[in-house]
């Protein structure tokens, strides 16, 4: 429903006449671009009877309308209350200038070659309970049987690769170990050996379980591993499975890269091996870690953990200032925290540490539960001061990446973090959040992926009287396979921009989302928040976690309003639902969409509604009738939905 207005007041004599204009005044002209098929434009006079009339049943006049074919045409429809969508289009290629440069190459399974009994398993309604439907582009190939293969032949040099795989939980949900082969040019190389110890989450409603009930989730985890000579463009490499067990595995995608030498340690660093630890055994080095740091914060130097696995036993906290802490390289160095309780790893800012620089290494750990959200167990949290400098990690299989915030009176703020150039994915929760007065703090040229709550978030809580976070970025990310929440949220605070990100693959839930859902500071003393330059694909839901939609961008004013927000040169297409859903009564105001693209809507054949009514995917849906949002320059192609807009009286979606 598009809606226009205009005012006339004076009296109309008999036989006179008078031409009202499809505006919101003079000289604030409107208009819609039609989609394709048959319209119904209808006028009405004293819509909400305002004047006594003798007749109150003529005051409306409609005439139906047909629009033929044009460049970009919108498929027909199915008139039935559960369509079954057209397939969606080929997945656009990613633009320049948005997401993360990353140094791999991916190679997806259904772009290579398959045999031996292998199958191409897909879900292009997003069916849930398809395991397809957590993969990327909703493709994987399933490897069931000894023989069962995928294939590519590579276009560059690389010696690192990483694999996306699915392999069934036990029953106990403790997870499956097993193996698949890697070849290249006819020659077995590496046995990879696989578990599925880390995935495989169940929902009954929004909290997950750890044991099978209820509809699954993290059905993919990720394994890396180098190469003794490096791959050649023109190279055949073949994943098999040759181990003849009963289990079906299934290959996402590989990722290949070249990798450098390992970084050597700098003149001005101690090494924590001078200090006890011992790389690829199973002693705890946590006691040795400590003592380097103390060591170095007191002679001013840095620190350098070389090649090698080193066990940490406990939660390394880091209490120094103006340091550099820094590994071989993410090939090279790895940090393995090896409790599977809360509370029982990661690494902690501890209130104290400021002006770390903190890089070069791989994280990872036994934790495989939230424990009821009260796990604590982080790859970094607390707080790290001012101008803290993160970057170059490869972290995942903790509760979340980075949750930054303090929870101890005083609150000590973090300010200028900056986390850049990591890889962080595979976690249970979020990938990053920026909370309790974390401000002026950035994430950039990240990859973040398949994490189980929001991927980016920003959520000025006020717990303990935190100030308002403020100025946080989050600019040139790749955000993928999130399965909860939101590829990127901003929940309150001021100052705000999301730019330059991609964002793909959603799993029961937006690709960006704003609400005022949790406790703090929401909207209302925001001056301006700006989200530009990012694009939108393969997200929004029918069902999230409590059965209700979510729109690829989902605007949820469910306590207080949400204001100033700005949304331009955005691109979103292949969204499960809903291109833009807005929804609650707390109200919007000043919140303008310019340059926005919706490509493609409802295709997940959902067509249930928890908010309104029974409806196939629309452009833009709204569900409440307090509040006003501003469409500038809107192109939509291929909505599902015949009438593209669902808008409720009393709301002013206004489009020009």
């Amino acid at each position: 429903t598009v809606s226009w207005s205009d005012t006339h007041t004076t009296p109309i004599q008999p036989g006179e006449s008078v031409t009202l204009t499809a505006n919101w005044g003079p000289n604030n002209k409107a208009t819609w671009t039609a989609v394709q098929g048959t319209h119904t434009v209808t006028a009405w006079v004293d819509d909400v009877n305002r004047i006594a009339e003798s007749n109150e049943n003529n005051n409306m006049f409609s005439k139906s309308i047909t629009i033929g074919s044009v460049p970009t045409p919108t498929p027909t429809t199915t008139p039935t209350q559960t369509p079954t969508p057209t397939p969606p289009p080929q997945t656009p290629p990613v633009p320049d200038g948005r997401g993360a440069t990353m140094p791999y190459t991916r190679y997806e399974s259904e772009d290579g070659s398959w045999g031996g009994g292998a199958i191409l398993r897909q879900s292009l309604d997003f069916n849930v309970l398809n395991t397809a439907s957590e993969a990327s582009n909703q493709k994987y190939v399933a490897l069931p049987t000894n023989g069962s293969y995928v294939e590519w032949t590579v276009k560059e040099s690389a010696k690192g690769v990483t694999m996306r795989f699915t392999m069934p939980d036990s029953s106990d949900g403790m997870g499956l170990n097993g193996s698949l082969d890697f070849f290249v040019n006819g020659q077995k190389v590496k046995t990879i050996q696989l578990s599925s110890y880390w995935s495989w989450q169940y929902f009954n409603g929004d909290w997950p379980m750890d044991t099978p009930g209820g509809e699954p989730r993290f059905r993919f985890d990720e394994v890396h591993f180098l190469l003794n000579n490096e791959l050649k463009s023109g190279d055949k490499v073949r994943i098999q499975k040759t181990n003849g067990d009963s289990i079906e595995y299934g290959v996402d995608f590989i990722e290949i890269e070249p990798v450098p030498a390992p970084i050597p340690k700098p003149s001005n660093a101690y090494s924590v091996t001078e200090f006890g630890a011992t790389p690829n055994d199973s002693t705890d080095d946590l006691d040795a870690f400590v003592a380097c740091v103390n060591a170095a914060d007191r002679d001013g130097k840095d620190v350098y953990i070389p090649e090698g696995r080193f066990n940490l036993g406990g939660i390394w906290r880091i209490g120094a200032s103006n340091i550099k802490i820094m590994g071989a390289g993410i090939w090279y160095t790895e940090l393995h925290f090896t409790s599977s309780q809360p509370g029982g790893g990661g690494i902690s800012g501890d209130d104290s540490c400021s002006g770390l620089e903190f890089c070069h290494v791989y994280m990872s750990s036994m934790l495989r539960s939230r424990y009821n959200q009260q796990a604590v167990y982080k790859a970094f949290m607390d707080t790290f001061g001012t101008n803290s400098y993160i970057h170059d990690i490869w972290e995942e299989h903790f509760e979340c990446g980075f949750w930054i915030g303090d929870y101890d009176s005083p609150v000590v703020v973090t300010d200028g973090l900056v986390i850049a150039n990591s890889r962080i994915r595979n976690n249970l929760a979020d990938g990053v959040n920026f909370c309790q007065g974390t401000k002026n703090s950035t994430v950039i040229n990240c990859s973040v992926r398949n994490n189980g709550d929001d991927g980016l978030a920003i959520w000025p809580d006020s717990t303990l009287g935190a100030p308002m976070g403020v100025n946080n970025v989050f600019q040139y990310n790749t955000i993928e396979n999130n399965w909860r929440a939101g590829g990127i949220a901003i929940f309150g605070g001021s100052g705000h921009r999301v730019h330059h990100n991609y964002i793909k693959d959603g799993f029961r839930g937006s690709a960006i989302r704003l609400n005022t859902v949790f406790p703090g500071y929401h909207f209302e003393n925001n001056t301006g928040i700006y989200i530009y330059d990012n694009t939108i694909v393969n997200c929004g839901t029918s069902k999230d976690d409590y059965g209700g939609e979510r729109g690829a961008i989902d605007l949820e004013a469910s306590t207080v309003g949400i204001k100033n927000v700005f949304f331009e040169n955005i691109d979103i297409y292949n969204t499960q639902r809903d291109g833009v859903q807005i929804g609650y009564g707390g109200g919007f105001s000043n919140i303008v969409f310019t340059n926005i693209l919706i490509d493609g809507t409802g295709l997940d054949a959902i067509t249930t509604s928890r908010f309104t009514i029974p409806h196939e995917g629309k452009a833009i849906m709204v569900y409440t009738n307090n509040g006003t949002v501003v469409f500038n320059n809107l192109t939509i192609r291929n909505i599902e939905a015949q009438d593209p807009f669902l808008v409720p009286s009393g709301f002013q979606l206004i489009i020009n």
